[in-house]
């Protein structure tokens, strides 16, 4: 036995397809007609004429619990020495913030930050260990021992150039 199911959601309109729609119905135009020249639902079509503003309200979803400053704080401790620590462990520290594990990681989410395992420095080979590693492999960031994890920032363009081994 088939269970009626709920129509899904049609998304709204873009803005100019709004600004279309609204415009063909004050030319005369039905809701139908406007539907098959803009290839959308009547109902979105409906919609759009008798909204009252041609772009859609952003949805608001929850509010952050750290203000902007506490937030650029939280990203200048994380990039200059808290790679290592866990979620729990910055909500420890800014303990004077209130906020938990949660909070912050939201945050370093909303930053462009996301979590990584730390992978094992690879063997050096004898030809590079007879030349010398200049230090790349110590100063590389990301390869750090016993599988701990950090903080690396997902794209390169938001702190790419602050943080030494990027950019």
């Amino acid at each position: 036995m088939n269970t009626p199911s709920t129509p899904k959601r049609s998304p709204n309109l873009p803005r100019d397809q709004r600004i279309q729609a609204f415009t063909l119905h004050n030319a005369g135009l039905t809701y139908a007609v406007i539907a098959q020249r803009l290839g959308c639902t009547q109902r979105q079509v409906q919609h759009a004429c008798q909204a009252p503003r041609f772009t859609p309200k952003n949805r608001s979803g929850r509010p952050m619990k750290l203000s902007q400053s506490q937030q650029e704080e939280l990203i200048e401790f994380i990039t200059k020495d808290g790679r290592r620590y866990s979620y729990l462990q910055p909500s420890c520290i800014f303990n004077r913030w209130g906020v938990g594990a949660y909070a912050i990681r939201s945050a370093l989410r909303k930053a462009g930050f996301k979590r990584y395992v730390a992978r094992t420095k690879p063997p050096l080979s004898e030809k590079i260990s007879a030349k010398g590693s200049n230090g790349l492999w110590s100063t590389a960031i990301g390869h750090m021992r016993n599988g701990l994890r950090f903080f690396k920032p997902m794209k390169s363009g938001l702190l790419g150039n602050a943080i030494p081994g990027y950019g």
